[in-house]
C-alpha cells in the first residue's frame, strides 16, 4: 500500500516538476548556446530568466512537497485519506519519501543545470583527470577515504529526511489551534529552530570541554556523533508528527 500512496504522491506532483525542471534545463542550453554566439542583448534575458527559475527550483519543490502534505493529511482530501485501510505511518512515510526523491531530483536538476551552463568556459573533457588529480592530492586515502564518503552520503541523507520530517511536525503542530494555522506552523517552526539551536550549542560547548586526542579516528568519531545526532532529531519530529495525525487529529 505503501507504494500505491507514493505513486500516487509522485503523479501528483510530477506533473508540475517535471515540466518545470525540463524547461530549466532547457533555459540552461539555450543560455549555453547563446553564450558561445556572444549575443549580449538575449543572453542577458535569458540570464534573468534562468536566475528566476534557479530560484524557482528550490522554492516550487519546498512549497509543493508541504503543500501536498498539508492538503492531503490536515486539509479536506485528510477525510478520504484517513478512511483508507492504512496507517498513519504509511501515510507519513508516503508524503517523507516521496519529498525526499524530489528534493534529489530537483539537486539533480540543478547540477545538470550548471554542468550546461559551465561548459561554456570549462572543457567538460578536463573534468574526470581534475577530480582524479585532486583525489591524488588529499591527505587521506583508501580505507578512510571510503567511510568518509560513506558517512558524508549517510549524513547527508539523514539530515534531508530530518529537515524534511521537521517541517512536516510543524505544520502538524497547527492542528493544536482551529483558525490562523500557517501562522501557528511558522511560529512553532522559529521557535522549536531556536530551541534545536541551543541545544546543539551546548552539545558543542560540553564536547569541547572534553580532554581528547583529535586525529583521523577522532573525526570519524565526530561523523558518526553527528549521524546519531540527526537520527535523534528526525524520530523526535517523526513521533511529533505521527501523535499528531493519529491523537489530536482536526481536520479543516
Amino acid at each position: 500500500m505503501l507504494r500505491k500512496l507514493m505513486k500516487y504522491d509522485m503523479k501528483a506532483l510530477g506533473r508540475v516538476f517535471i515540466p518545470f525542471y525540463g524547461a530549466f534545463i532547457a533555459v540552461s542550453i539555450i543560455n549555453s548556446i547563446l553564450a558561445k554566439l556572444q549575443l549580449a542583448l538575449p543572453l542577458a534575458i535569458g540570464a534573468s530568466v534562468y536566475g528566476i527559475m534557479l530560484g524557482g527550483v528550490c522554492v516550487l519543490t519546498l512549497v509543493l512537497t508541504l503543500q501536498i502534505f498539508r492538503k492531503n493529511l490536515l486539509g479536506n482530501e485528510g477525510y478520504l485519506m484517513f478512511t483508507l485501510p492504512v496507517s498513519a505511518d504509511k501515510l507519513i512515510l508516503s508524503k517523507l519519501f516521496t519529498a525526499f526523491v524530489w528534493y534529489i531530483l530537483s539537486f539533480i536538476a540543478l547540477m545538470v543545470s550548471l554542468v550546461v551552463i559551465s561548459s561554456v568556459r570549462l572543457d567538460v573533457r578536463e573534468i574526470i583527470p581534475a577530480l582524479i588529480r585532486l583525489m591524488n592530492k588529499l591527505p587521506i586515502g583508501g580505507f578512510h577515504f571510503a567511510m568518509f564518503t560513506i558517512e558524508t552520503l549517510l549524513a547527508g541523507i539523514i539530515m534531508l529526511l530530518g529537515m524534511i520530517m521537521f517541517l512536516y511536525a510543524c505544520i502538524s503542530l497547527s492542528l493544536l489551534v482551529s483558525k490562523h494555522r500557517g501562522l501557528f506552523s511558522f511560529g512553532a517552526f522559529v521557535v522549536i529552530s531556536m530551541l534545536w539551536q541551543v541545544a546543539a550549542s551546548q552539545v558543542v560547548k560540553a564536547l569541547s570541554k572534553l580532554q581528547m586526542e583529535y586525529n583521523i579516528y577522532t573525526a570519524h568519531g565526530f561523523m558518526w556523533g553527528g549521524i546519531a545526532w540527526g537520527l535523534i532529531n528526525f524520530f523526535i519530529f517523526y513521533f511529533i508528527t505521527r501523535y499528531m495525525l493519529t491523537r489530536k487529529l482536526n481536520l479543516e
